[in-house]
């Protein structure tokens, strides 16, 4: 998944077990979302079908603002 949404500028914003969240920013965002989410259905329905395992993907975009900061602290 990872290798399809880094082509269309994508961020891997973290891994929650097999689940992949990305953001995407700027112009087309939505656009590019959508290109990358088509982009792994078909690479994984592009398996051949004598593949022992199959995996199934679930997919979902959420198009809204957010806020986006870093929290960090200091060491001393």
């Amino acid at each position: 998944m990872v290798k399809e949404i880094i082509p269309q500028n994508g961020t891997i914003y973290k891994f929650i077990g097999d689940c992949v969240m990305s953001v995407f920013r700027g112009d087309y965002h939505l656009d590019r979302a959508i290109d990358s989410s088509l982009s792994i259905k078909n690479k994984l329905s592009s398996l051949p079908p004598d593949h022992e395992f199959r995996p199934e993907v679930s997919i979902g975009i959420n198009s809204r603002d957010t806020i986006s900061v870093n929290i960090s602290s200091t060491t001393q």
